[in-house]
Order: C-alpha cells, then structure tokens, then sequence
C-alpha cells in the first residue's frame, strides 16, 4: 500500500514578511547610523592628527630657529581695501609703512600673520586661496600671501612658474611644510587655513609696541589685536563674525594665536597656542565652550570668569579680574568657542589645571 506524499504550497503569511522586512530595516538603521557616527569620529580624529602635523613642523622650526617659533611678518599687515566700502571688511588706524627704504628710517613697523596655511605647492589647483597663496600669476598685482620685494625668483625650470615669489607662511617659506594637511571637512584638496589674524605695530625708533585695534565694517565692533578672519584670495583676510553659527564656525580650520614675543619686533615668540575647531555637533558640544563668552548673551560663565589669566600685553596678567574688553585674552576668549582641542606650548597649566 502506497501512501501519497502532498507537498505543502504554503508560504510566508503576510505577517511574517513584514516582520522580516522590520528586522532589515532596523538593522540597516542601526548600521548606517553606526557608520555616520564612525565617519563622524574619523574626521574629528584626522583634525587633530593634521594639527599635530603641524605642531611638529612648528616643532622643527623651533629646531632650526634656536628655540623660537614663528610669530609676526611684515609682509602680511594689509587689510582689504575699503573702497568702495566692503560689508565684511575692517579698518584700523592709517597703515604705516613697513619695509624698511635705504636711507629713510621707519618709525612704525606693522606686522602680520606669519602662518597662514594654504597648499599644495606650485600647482594650479583652480582653489583661489591657494593659487594666490603659492603663485603669483600677474606681475602687477601683488599678492600680501607672498613676499615680492627683494625676493629671489624660482629658478627657469618651466615647472617652478619662474617669477613666483616665496610664500609668507613660514613654514612653507623654510620648508617645514610643503603644503599644510586637508581640511577633511571641506572639498577635496582644500587645506586648513590659520583663522586668527593678528596684528601688530612696531616703533622702530622708540621700541614701543602694540596690539593694533581692528573695528569689524559689518557690526561696527571692535576687536584688539585679533581678530577671526579667513584668509582669501588677493593676499587678504576677511572677518567673521565671532558669534559662530552653522554658516561662520570655521569647520576643519584652526587658529594659531603666537604667544609672549622674543623681542619687540614680534618676528618669533616662545610659545603658541592652537585652537583646532571640528563640525557643527562640536560647536553645540565642545568641553571649551564653558571657557568662552556665551554665543548668545555675551556673558562670562560665572565659573571661568577669569580665564585665561595671560601677561601683559596680552592681558593684565591679574588671575582675579575677567580679560579687558581691549585686550587679546578677550579675543581668545571669543575664540574658544566650540574648539576642538587646544594644543599649548606655553602657558598650558591654565588648561591643565581647568580639565584635570
């Protein structure tokens, strides 16, 4: 007697189905968000692994320097024209002269960044900034991001653009840095650029110096000494309102604020700080916002009023009384907002002693 199997046509009820579907869906969510995070991390990591970049060719430019580390140039120390006036553009006092001419003494150095940023080399990279930065294409219109007076060209091989002038940035002019580090949070080959432009004034005769008084076109404030600009092309550096916001905050970019000068002159100082700034989540996040002015109100965080307690010029180097509206502290202070990492080689006990 034979028995008749009947295969079962029976499939997945509609209710299984969608269960399955649901498991997929949660699992590809949780791995996509997973990923993001992971992205996320790996950029805010290859920030800091960029500044330590360059740290360590700051590192070697001491090596080379005796000790000192670059502060101040007087090739870069002109402001953008204001004429016709520019919405974002700032004005100082008149600009004195700078270079020294034969024979005619010079009372008034004023001095600029002398790290900028910028890169790669001798390319043309179609990037404004940088082909403005390392190439100087027009003989006639000068670049401030490169040094022509009395400069050597690059030799007449066609492939080092013979007529190029050296580049101001100093670690790119002494070779520490053929190009600074990408910015892994702009397009693709855009380097970090140096955001604190900082300037300065010199009295060749007197040996009296100052921080020089920046006032912002835009919101008719005034900023001491420093100031949160964007280099730009043209050899200028353009402000941004230090009340950062998703379209200011200078994602992926750093500031490098050069600390206690080894002369008057302000051509090195003995020690710097860097300000490194992440992405948008880190402006909300970051554990240096409670040293900052409030981004809203204006206001010190009770608790960190004093901070930082910095030496005169910079501050009144007084730990009990908050940094002084006309002072480079205060603009620190401005600065700190939504900073990444601070990366110190002088004065680093006031971080120290604040996070440990």
């Amino acid at each position: 007697m034979f028995h008749k199997i009947v295969k079962s046509q029976q499939g997945f009820t509609i209710v299984e189905l969608l269960t399955v579907l649901v498991i997929i869906s949660v699992l590809t969510t949780i791995s996509i968000v997973a990923y993001g995070g992971a992205k996320h991390r790996a950029r805010l990591a290859r920030i800091k692994t960029n500044v330590g970049e360059i740290a360590i060719a700051l590192d070697n430019y001491q090596m080379d320097k005796s000790g000192k580390y670059p502060a101040l140039t007087v090739y870069h120390n002109t402001l953008p024209p204001t004429d016709p006036p520019r919405l974002f553009g700032y004005t100082t006092t008149p600009n004195p002269p700078s270079d020294p001419i034969p024979g005619i003494p010079v009372t008034v150095k004023r001095l600029g960044n002398a790290i900028i940023g910028g890169g790669p080399p001798l390319v043309d990279t179609g990037n404004p900034l940088q082909d403005d930065f390392y190439r100087d294409t027009n003989p006639i219109e000068v670049s401030f991001f490169r040094n022509r007076q009395n400069e050597i060209q690059w030799g007449g091989d066609p492939d080092d653009f013979t007529g190029a002038m050296n580049p101001v940035d100093q670690l790119a002019r002494n070779g520490q840095l053929n190009a600074y580090p990408p910015n892994p949070l702009a397009g693709p080959g855009i380097p970090m650029v140096n955001i604190a432009h900082m300037l300065y004034e010199y009295d060749t005769q007197t040996n009296d110096f100052s921080f020089v008084e920046f006032t912002v076109n835009a919101t008719g404030e005034t900023r001491m000494g420093l100031c949160a600009a964007r280099p730009t092309a043209g050899g200028f550096y353009e402000p941004i309102d230090i009340i950062w916001n998703e379209d200011t905050y200078p994602q992926g970019d750093f500031a490098y604020i050069p600390m206690e000068f080894t002369s008057e002159q302000g051509t090195y100082c003995s020690g710097y700080w860097i300000i490194s700034y992440g992405d948008l989540s880190t402006l909300e996040n970051s554990d240096y916002n409670k040293f900052a002015l409030n981004k809203d109100l204006y206001e010190y965080d009770s608790n960190y009023t004093n901070w930082p307690n910095l030496p005169w010029p910079y501050g009144d180097g007084i730990a009990s009384t908050p940094p002084a509206l006309n002072s480079v502290e205060y603009e620190i202070k401005r600065l700190v907002q939504g900073a990444l990492e601070i990366r110190a080689t002088i004065f680093e006990d006031q971080l120290r002693e604040s996070f440990f």
